[in-house]
């Protein structure tokens, strides 16, 4: 008897049901896995890197030993990669982060670019990469206007200033969005835990000159 009798004497449903099953690829049997359990370490990834020497000579070019913590270094050379995707890109910059543990700015073209970045980045670093998107354009009463976008800009700004970060993506809208020095934020700041105690008064005029209302 063949295979094609044997399924000949099976219902249809049972049929398709073990057709199913026999033709499933394997790929699917990973899908429960984690992306942790399928990637291997970045670790990895910049050792194989550096057996390229290619890359080596990359990595030389824009070695920096002035890094100031919390801020973007400036690199001593000036190196132009062109070629690249931008899946490359963020790959590289990944490999160049694992390298040297400095946070780092990626100055993108728009929003859209920018979330992609974030996405690719966070697949080889995990947490700690942010989009710093510009300010919103509001043409309604500004009390009709949402601030998430701002308090998600002022939780960025406190990450910069304390370095708590690996990668912010900017685009470039958001490089024309002045913004008051640093010394501005460090006044504007309370801090507040359970328990403490402080003046009703004072709390409301540090408040309102920060621009609560």
């Amino acid at each position: 008897m063949t295979n094609r009798d044997s399924l000949d004497k099976i219902p249809p449903r049972q049929r398709s049901s073990q057709q199913q099953e026999i033709q499933q690829p394997d790929y699917l049997q990973e899908r429960q896995k984690s992306d942790q359990d399928i990637l291997p370490p970045l670790g990895l990834w910049l050792e194989n890197a550096k057996t390229d020497l290619a890359f080596s000579d990359f990595l030389s070019a824009i070695y920096r030993s002035d890094c100031v913590s919390g801020l973007s270094p400036l690199a001593h050379k000036a190196v132009n990669l062109i070629g690249l995707s931008d899946p490359q890109k963020s790959y590289l910059q990944a490999l160049v982060y694992e390298e040297e543990q400095s946070p780092f700015w990626v100055l993108v073209a728009d929003e859209l670019r920018a979330r992609l970045a974030a996405q690719e980045l966070r697949a080889f670093l995990g947490d700690g990469v942010f989009v710093f998107s510009s300010r919103d354009l509001h043409l309604l009463d500004a009390r009709a206007a949402s601030r998430d976008q701002e308090r998600r800009r002022l939780a960025i700004l406190q990450r910069i200033r304390s370095g708590a970060y690996k990668a912010l993506i900017v685009p470039a809208a958001a490089l024309l969005d002045k913004l008051p020095p640093p010394e501005v934020f460090d006044d504007a700041e309370i801090e507040l835990a359970q328990g403490d105690r402080i003046d009703p008064e004072e709390l409301s005029k540090r408040l309102s000159a920060a621009g609560y209302e």
